[in-house]
């Protein structure tokens, strides 16, 4: 009896803990679900809002090169005019939601950015999982190859140069190229973890052949990308085989050696 009766009852307990789980489970689902409804209300809202605000406004292009190149010609108002008329046509478009939040922060709106964060979050994640496109400016000659200067630095270094990397008259000299001039190049990434073949338009048998020496093909240059954040965290980010990267603006010393160093 107390052997049947002890079954029986553990039984009952499990039951019922199991029947409390798909309840709480059932809530938090509802829950996830009410909180993504009303971050979506929220992002047609302002949406709505700003589009009537700029009613009457014009845009050339609603491309994402565009966008960024008037953002960097400190033409924000317009930058944010584009956004918004790209975000109409489909406001699915996690990453230009992000880059929405991230001007109207610069212009001073938390509130507006924190609601395109929200969306840009609900869409794409916190962070964005890779960087989708690459812009590559070189060769260069470079001295050593742990640590060297910066080619671009008389121009105002990577930083400012690197605004102008959708400018297709944007051109630098190098001696390594034929005719000594060099343009961006961009390289595009479709999953994390891919890795980008770099690999410059250079004729390297003549350079070795006129030269005589190996040593003409070690060379230097500039990748930029970006990823969007979209929520306050931590994030890691690894740089292998490279000496040197810049982060939001700061300056961090790289895993040349492949070390598997996180920041």
């Amino acid at each position: 009896m107390w052997q049947i009766y002890g079954e029986l009852k553990m039984t009952t307990i499990k039951a019922k803990n199991i029947f409390s789980f798909i309840l709480f489970v059932s809530f938090v689902i509802a829950s996830a679900a009410a909180k993504r409804k009303e971050i979506q209300k929220g992002a047609s809202q302002l949406l709505e809002k700003e589009v009537q605000k700029i009613n009457g406004a014009t845009c050339k292009s609603t491309n994402f090169p565009s966008i960024q190149q008037l953002h960097y010609s400190n033409k924000v108002d317009q930058a944010i005019v584009c956004l918004l008329k790209s975000l109409s046509a489909t406001n699915l478009n996690g990453w230009n939601w992000s880059y929405l939040g991230s001007l109207y922060l610069e212009r001073g709106e938390k509130a507006k950015a924190t609601t395109c964060f929200k969306q840009a979050t609900k869409l794409i994640g916190k962070v964005s999982q890779f960087v989708n496109h690459w812009h590559f400016i070189g060769p260069f000659v470079i001295g050593k190859s742990e640590v060297d200067g910066d080619p671009l630095e008389f121009l105002g270094g990577i930083g400012s140069v690197s605004r102008h990397r959708h400018d297709r008259k944007a051109a630098f000299y190098s001696e390594l190229a034929a005719g000594g001039v060099i343009k961006w190049k961009t390289y595009s990434q479709t999953k994390a973890g891919e890795r980008v073949q770099i690999a410059p338009d250079i004729n390297w048998n003549d350079l070795i052949s006129s030269l005589g020496s190996l040593a003409i093909t070690e060379w230097q240059g500039w990748v930029v990308g970006e990823f969007a954040v979209n929520s306050k965290g931590d994030v890691s980010v690894q740089c292998l085989g490279v000496h040197t990267f810049f982060l939001d603006g700061v300056f961090i010393a790289a895993d040349v050696y492949r070390r598997d160093e996180f920041w």
